[in-house]
């Protein structure tokens, strides 16, 4: 899978997820820490990515049909019981 991880998302899980074999990248990687949101789903939807992110603005912006891109999750806590390995990857 491809994702782009929103400034929200700490950079070790992206390589975390990089780490499991997945093609993620950080918009602080690529120069792009105040792209705003629309722009952000955009490119997601160009490049074939999902959005990562804590920020339910990019719900909104679905919902009101400002986008047809990737819909992605909300991130909860990578420590959760759920993902140990993430758990113990950033301790």
């Amino acid at each position: 899978m491809r994702f782009l991880a929103d400034m929200g998302i700490s950079p070790r899980t992206v390589s975390f997820i990089h780490d499991l074999g997945h093609d993620a990248q950080h918009l602080h990687e690529l120069a792009l820490d105040d792209l705003p949101d629309p722009r952000i789903l955009e490119r997601a939807r160009q490049e074939g990515r999902v959005v990562l992110t804590h920020d339910l603005d990019f719900g909104e912006l679905v919902r009101r049909g400002e986008t047809d891109g990737p819909l992605g999750r909300s991130l909860q806590s990578t420590r959760s019981r759920r993902f140990p390995a993430a758990r113990s990857t950033h301790n």
